[in-house]
């Protein structure tokens, strides 16, 4: 009597599952020559090379230099203490590309965020934060204490 169609092909689909299943890992395994790899170490670069730098792409925002003097042309303090900002959430004007420091102090442990711009820094009693970028994303942007959701400025961003 002959096997049914049904059966044929389930044992055919087995017998490819199990040829697959033992040819997978040999085509991983190399044979092994007695030869390592190791990392090259690089060479220094000449030092009168110039070094690349990452090209931002338009309308990135990117946060200032680290290392070197920064011209700031706007700054602004917030201190927060018992969950409030005091004085109240300072609005912070500044003109397109015009580069920010903000400096938060804060006597409990948090993050601060600056919406739109995706900067963030922690804060803490004993851990001010600071954060120095360039304003090139015209708007107004919230700039809270990530955790606690609390408004802590708003940052105006100008044409």
């Amino acid at each position: 009597m002959a096997t049914p169609p049904r059966v044929r092909v389930a044992g055919r689909a087995c017998v490819l599952a199990a040829a697959l299943a033992l040819a997978l890992p040999a085509c991983g395994q190399q044979a092994d020559s007695g030869a390592t790899l190791s990392p090259t170490p690089a060479t220094p670069a000449d030092s009168d090379a110039p070094t690349a730098r990452p090209t931002p792409s338009p309308g990135a925002s990117s946060p200032a230099p680290t290392g070197s003097p920064v011209d700031v042309d706007v700054e602004a303090s917030v201190t927060v203490t018992e969950g409030g900002v005091t004085g109240g959430a300072p609005r912070i004007e500044a003109a397109t590309d015009d580069v920010v420091r903000l400096r938060v102090t804060s006597d409990t442990r948090d993050e601060i965020h600056v919406h739109g711009y995706d900067l963030e820094a922690p804060v803490g009693p004993d851990e001010p934060a600071e954060l120095t970028f360039q304003a090139d994303l015209p708007g107004v942007y919230d700039v809270e204490l990530h955790d606690r959701g609390l408004l802590i400025a708003e940052l105006e961003v100008g044409a």
